[in-house]
């Protein structure tokens, strides 16, 4: 996904600076950016000319959305899975202020399957609930992203939810 304007950073993420063994090098969360104001800034100074990667610790309501899926500085840099960017080479002198993560905020999906004997589509008190239901959700183009089965409480929650948006 690209950054756009529109889009707050997000302040209070754990931001890693580790070397090509993975050892963690340095540590900062994000913050206000000392000149604009805006949310999401990290800085890591007084490097050495070494290889690095950056890894962006999501909290616990977001997951890291895909990475580079364009050519210029302004889309995510972590993998989804591992929030760690590729390898950067840092020079000597040299200043990289490209290197950042879309983060989303995941959403959940959910309710009740009861048994409606009288049709009318209300959860009256005396319609039981339904265990055993197999519940899929289906993107826009139809195709499944999640599934779960109602258990004994017949609530249902598909969690972790990717917002279906352009």
């Amino acid at each position: 996904m690209e950054f756009k304007m529109a889009e707050l950073g997000i302040n209070g993420v754990s931001v890693l600076l580790k070397n090509t063994a993975g050892t963690t090098l340095q540590t900062t969360l994000t913050t206000n950016n000392p000149t604009t104001g805006a949310a999401g800034y990290y800085q890591f100074t007084n490097l050495l000319p070494a290889d690095y990667i950056v890894m962006f610790m999501a909290p616990a309501t977001y997951k890291v959305t895909s990475a580079n899926t364009t050519t210029d500085t302004n889309d995510s840099d972590a993998d989804p899975l591992t929030g760690n960017t590729p390898v950067t080479t840092i020079t000597s002198g040299e200043s990289e202020q490209t290197i950042d993560a879309g983060l989303f905020k995941q959403a959940t999906i959910g309710d009740y399957v009861w048994r409606d004997t009288d049709g009318d589509g209300i959860q009256d008190p005396t319609e039981s609930g339904l265990n055993g239901v197999t519940v899929v959700l289906k993107d826009g183009t139809g195709t499944t992203v999640a599934t779960t089965v109602t258990g004994f409480n017949p609530t249902t929650e598909l969690q972790d939810i990717k917002a279906l948006c352009s």
